[in-house]
């Protein structure tokens, strides 16, 4: 037996990699939910000895001793494993500047 549910009309989702999807579905762009920007450090500002987590584009944290946000954000490498790596943090941090951070992060009810 599945355990997922089937959707028993689909729909045009409008773009063209995504294909159809159940018609119960409001797909809403990205950039509607959340604020996107990336960093402004490099690798080489890092401190093994930081008082913050530093957030560079790969599964590793290294640590800093600044910080450039406080409060709640997913982080994803801007080039690399992009698409890989997700980094989910509520506090203060600082983050390279190929990393993207979201942030404002909206709560959708489609």
């Amino acid at each position: 037996m599945s355990k997922y549910k089937p959707y028993p009309q689909y729909k045009d989702s409008g773009v063209e990699w995504l294909g159809n999807i159940p018609n119960e579905w409001n797909p809403v762009k990205l950039k509607y939910l959340v604020s996107i920007t990336t960093g402004n450090k490099d690798t080489e500002n890092k401190d093994t000895e930081g008082k913050y987590p530093f957030f560079v584009r790969s599964k590793t944290i290294e640590r800093i001793n600044t910080y450039s946000y406080d409060g709640e954000a997913i982080l994803t490498a801007g080039d690399g494993d992009i698409g890989k790596i997700f980094h989910y943090i509520n506090g203060k941090f600082d983050f390279h500047q190929r990393v993207y951070m979201f942030y404002k992060i909206q709560k959708y009810i489609g």
